[in-house]
């Protein structure tokens, strides 16, 4: 019998799999660990390609790095598949004049859709690249490597003829490495007619609430951020209530002779769809960590909707230290009473 056994490829995948601990178990709830939802950043293989494929041959071919980041939730187990809200899709592909913006969502899946089972991956996004309306990208089912990660490429056309395609390589991050911060007073919404039109221009409301800081990158001359988990309101007293502002975006500050800043971002405001908000570059952010920048859709000419930010570290009353060892953020340090400057004692998280 032996002598007559057919050693496929997909049989030699499941030997290996089976040796390795790979085999699809009975389903456990979120293997991942994502919960209610984990921020992964991209990693440097992380790549968008654009062009032709096999058997096409055309010629324009172009590949290019992606950075940024996406929230993963568990949604549950459907029939043996572990499945996964995709949100706030965060990217950008920076080496294009201007740089690609790409926002999104859609889902992961994590299980064995076959009868052999064997453990398989499968990640369906709409993307919208640019200005580009939104597409729909698919991996369709293939093999996992590992779950400390996500590696998987998702495109348009099956990598086949013209296509484009992105190879996702991220990783989860710690909640330590993400720096909480608050807007302060005198942050505003304000909506309406800025030069050179002549239209009503409303009162400044404030805005109030919180995001974080993901630090993406560093070159000596500028460090770049994502701007994660936008949780504003703006308040309107006049008419006793709020409209909620969520999203996502970057920010970046540094330079070589004058300290230069820009935020870039994603907004929903209220109900509406995700609208580009950007501060283009301006002089500012040497008081950073604290942030002073105005962002608007329209660069403040006419009919435009400007959001004044102003925020600060959120971690003044963060405990950190003590026998547990709590972490503080990234670029921050944990600050001991005076006098106290050893083993158990508890601080609180101040920037470095």
């Amino acid at each position: 019998m032996c002598a007559n056994l057919k050693v496929t490829t997909k049989t030699a995948a499941v030997v290996m799999l089976l040796s390795q601990g790979w085999l699809a178990a009975p389903a456990w709830a979120d293997p991942l660990g994502a919960g209610d939802g984990t921020i992964y950043v991209m990693q440097e293989k992380s790549s968008y390609q654009e062009g032709c494929f096999p058997p096409c041959l055309c010629p324009i071919f172009m590949e290019q790095p992606v950075e940024g980041t996406f929230k993963l939730s568990y949604l549950g187990n459907n029939a043996g598949i572990d499945e996964y809200a995709v949100r706030d899709v965060n990217w950008l592909i920076p080496f294009f004049e201007p740089e690609r913006r790409v926002t999104g969502a859609g889902k992961f899946s994590v299980g064995s859709p076959s009868p052999i089972t064997l453990l398989q991956q499968r990640m369906v996004l709409d993307l919208a690249i640019g200005e580009d309306p939104p597409q729909h990208f698919d991996s369709g089912w293939v093999p996992i490597g590992d779950l400390t990660g996500i590696h998987i490429t998702i495109s348009m056309n099956n990598m086949y003829c013209y296509d484009r395609v992105f190879a996702i390589d991220a990783r989860p991050v710690s909640p330590s490495q993400i720096s909480p911060y608050l807007l302060s007073g005198g942050s505003t919404y304000q909506h309406g007619c800025w030069d050179p039109c002549d239209c009503l221009l409303e009162e400044p409301r404030p805005l109030r609430g919180d995001f974080g800081l993901l630090p993406l990158s560093d070159n000596s001359l500028f460090r770049q951020f994502a701007v994660l988990n936008i949780n504003w309101q703006v308040v309107s007293p006049s008419f006793n209530q709020t409209i909620p502002i969520q999203g996502s975006g970057f920010y970046w500050v540094g330079g070589e002779f004058a300290v230069q800043q820009r935020m870039s971002l994603e907004l929903r405001i209220g109900s509406a769809g995700p609208v580009h908000f950007d501060s283009g570059w301006v002089v500012g952010g040497s008081q950073f960590p604290n942030i002073d920048i105005f962002v608007s859709i329209n660069g403040m000419v006419c009919l435009d909707t400007v959001l004044h930010v102003i925020a600060e570290p959120a971690v003044g009353n963060v405990i950190c230290g003590g026998i547990a060892g709590l972490p503080c953020p990234e670029g921050f340090f944990c600050k001991l009473a005076e006098g106290e400057c050893c083993c158990d004692f508890l601080g609180t998280c101040a920037p470095i």
